[in-house]
């Protein structure tokens, strides 16, 4: 029976063969994802025998992973904000970006309702449900088998949610106090230089059209309608400039801040 150190160094190499990049670091995560492990618990037990059906396990994650599937979809999960997300190729995959915009919505006194528009798996939406029990929160998405694994996720985590499937807002018929929204944001020309990886992923999800800010202007207009205090946005990078602009204009006051790597990443919008 083969060790741990012994199937990592076989399964780096069969990753870098296939040139997935950081073989080392995936091949560590793959194990310690079938081993119920930590990755630095696998540094304590180098020696431990891998059984039959756990090797059988890690064969299939790597071949899995060698056709690119992203990590998150092998497994089913990402762990999101303090909860534990399922995902599945019919939603994004919850990205660390987005933990920091939850992070950032979650110092306000959240009171009263919030939509969590574009949801895809809910992981916006449930994290501040999570977070602030009494906050009315509604999952809105167009895609209904996004709208079923956002359903999945809060019965899972046992958060009282309501889940409406919706062209932006359409069919939400509430007063709305919050509003946060990963929307698509990639051109259609930049989807052609994307990842293999995350080509995996849902391409409505992505890709808004030619420009990048359409689903930026057709909200825009539907929020003249509603009572919204507070509006967040993911926006892509480099969209900050523009899109201030565009909503200074609407009489909207604006803030533009940038993640970690230093980019434009979030839009927050007051009346």
């Amino acid at each position: 029976m083969k060790t741990i150190a012994e199937i990592l160094v076989l399964s780096a190499d069969f990753l870098q063969k296939h040139h997935i990049d950081r073989a080392k670091r995936e091949a560590e995560e793959i194990l310690a994802q079938v081993l119920g492990f930590k990755r630095i618990d696998l540094f304590l037990h180098f020696e431990m025998p891998l059984t039959e059906q756990q090797l059988q396990q890690c064969r299939i994650a790597l071949q899995k992973r060698i056709q690119h599937l992203p990590f998150a979809y092998i497994f089913g999960f990402v762990e999101f904000s303090g909860i534990k997300v399922h995902v599945t190729p019919d939603v994004l995959i919850p990205r660390p970006e987005t933990e920091c915009l939850v992070e950032a919505i979650a110092k306000e006194p959240l009171e009263g309702s919030l939509v969590d528009l574009c949801c895809g798996s809910g992981a916006i939406g449930l994290a501040l449900k999570a977070k602030f029990p009494q906050l009315d929160v509604t999952l809105v998405d167009i895609c209904p088998k996004a709208l079923a694994v956002a359903q999945e996720n809060a019965h899972k985590l046992n958060l009282q949610v309501e889940c409406v499937q919706s062209d932006l807002l359409a069919s939400v018929n509430k007063k709305i106090d919050y509003l946060v929204c990963n929307p698509p944001y990639v051109t259609t020309q930049d989807y052609e230089n994307l990842s293999k990886e995350v080509k995996q992923e849902p391409y409505h999800a992505l890709v808004a059209g030619p420009s990048g800010y359409e689903c930026y202007q057709r909200l825009a207009e539907e929020l003249e309608t509603k009572n919204v205090k507070h509006v967040w946005f993911e926006i892509g990078t480099g969209m900050g400039d523009w899109l201030e602009k565009f909503f200074t204009h609407r009489a909207w006051v604006c803030q533009v801040t940038r993640d970690f790597a230093g980019h434009q990443r979030y839009l927050s919008l007051r009346r």
